[in-house]
């Protein structure tokens, strides 16, 4: 199938600009997003592209747990530096980098020179460090990486930090009280895709692979969609698996079924069970008005709570990118099916 590129590209291209100025608030960025918005393929694509530049070392820790001894074993063989140097506690002119690091105090010490050899070689030789995290999470090692990432900053090192992860998370590493610099970081919500542009893009994909499928349809495509990349990249996959090469709405109406329980299985479940009991509540409640836009109101009623409790939830609901706001007084779940998913599955729900 030809690929079918989401409208990142924007996305993209600062990264790639402002990544290594030292100025530029995009030098640390958050990229932030619903599950399936695509956030680990732009930091995927980030990474490949920065991985052909010769002035700069990427040093993906997304799946890591030791990142700090990663980051130095990583960063030492892309400098050529052997990684059984041994180091000497007397003599050190390095400066420190001023963060605690775990372990005993000798280890602390041979940790903390062989980093600051390390960043001092990358800056003496003009090169740029990029430190990638996908799903990133407040964990202690996290918070830890952030702080000494901040202290390289401050010390005048070459590095460029991106991190991906879900609203909720990303809110809570930035209200860290030690992290506080991430506040005035570069953040990118990958929010939902133009309708137009969907309805383009698989008219053009289509096209390249010689199958035909009308604007009338794509139109329809796209509204299943509502802009959510996942499901743009699935219900795609799913018709031209067909084999089909002129695709029409009985052609869709075979795959929608699997579309249904893919979105279900694969993305929805697991939404539904980040969220928090309330969080079910209110869009359990907005499920059963089964209707297009929700008045604020009828969840109000049907929960039986103030208005200002009903706010609060609504903004963290928008805040996650579950619902949307739309005229007025009335929300939308943001996920296209997302409504379908919670009546049909109420019974199962409950369980989780």
């Amino acid at each position: 199938m030809p690929p079918i590129y989401l409208d990142r590209d924007q996305h993209l291209a600062l990264l790639l600009r402002e990544l290594g100025k030292p100025l530029s608030p995009y030098r640390t960025t958050l990229i932030y997003g619903v599950r399936g918005a695509g956030k680990t393929a732009l930091l995927t694509d980030v990474i490949n592209q920065l991985n052909q530049q010769k002035d700069w070392i990427v040093v993906d820790l997304s799946t890591k747990t030791e990142m700090l001894n990663t980051l130095i074993d990583t960063l030492n063989l892309a400098l050529g530096t052997p990684l059984n140097q041994t180091l000497t506690k007397g003599g050190i002119s390095l400066p420190g980098l001023g963060v605690e690091i775990k372990g005993d105090q000798e280890e602390q010490m041979a940790t903390q020179v062989r980093l600051t050899q390390a960043l001092s070689k990358l800056k003496k030789r003009k090169r740029k460090l990029l430190l990638a995290i996908d799903e990133v999470a407040p964990t202690k090692e996290v918070v830890q990486l952030a702080a000494l990432y901040q202290s390289m900053i401050r010390q005048g090192y070459p590095v460029a930090m991106v991190m991906t992860g879900l609203p909720n998370q990303v809110s809570e590493l930035q209200n860290n009280a030690v992290l506080t610099f991430l506040l005035r970081s570069g953040r990118i919500e990958l929010a939902p895709l133009n309708l137009l542009d969907v309805q383009n893009r698989y008219q053009t994909a289509f096209a390249k692979g010689e199958r035909q499928l009308s604007t009338a349809l794509a139109q329809r495509l796209a509204v299943l969609t509502k802009g959510y990349a996942y499901a743009f990249q699935l219900l795609g996959y799913l018709l031209w698996e067909t084999g089909v090469e002129v695709l029409d709405d009985q052609v869709l109406d075979q795959v929608l079924p699997t579309y249904r329980y893919q979105l279900y299985r694969n993305a929805y479940t697991k939404i539904y069970q980040e969220l928090s009991p309330i969080d079910r509540q209110f869009i359990l409640a907005m499920a059963q008005v089964n209707a297009d836009e929700v008045a604020i109101g009828q969840i109000r009623q049907a929960l039986q709570k103030p208005s200002n409790y009903i706010a609060n939830y609504r903004r963290r609901l928008i805040d996650d990118q579950v619902i949307r706001p739309t005229k007025y007084g009335y929300v939308t779940f943001t996920l296209p099916l997302f409504g379908d998913f919670i009546r049909e599955n109420q019974a199962l729900l409950d369980l989780m």
